[in-house]
């Protein structure tokens, strides 16, 4: 039976799944990116073809969707940045 390499001995084991981050923080994060980019993607071609103003507020609140997600995602990293600087 083959030994894998984190059960060998000597070799540092992962403290488990909370160095990762957050679950439902990235869960949040995927989904304010991928809804932004839908309507980015969306709404000017809406707005082009049917001159409703309405798709050109979905163009702001596009950004500030992914401007969130760009938000959650640091914070979700910087949790795991700050765990590799506390082990010294």
């Amino acid at each position: 039976m083959k030994i894998g390499r984190e059960h060998r001995a000597g070799t540092p084991r992962r403290r488990g799944q909370e160095q990762r981050g957050s679950e439902p923080l990235f869960w949040a994060t995927a989904g304010l990116l991928n809804l932004g980019t839908l309507l980015r993607g969306l709404s000017p071609a809406l707005y082009a073809w049917t001159r409703a103003e309405i798709f050109q507020a979905m163009t702001g609140l596009a950004g500030l969707l992914l401007l969130a997600a760009a938000i959650t995602f640091v914070i979700n990293l910087w949790q795991r940045v700050r765990a590799l600087g506390s082990r010294r």
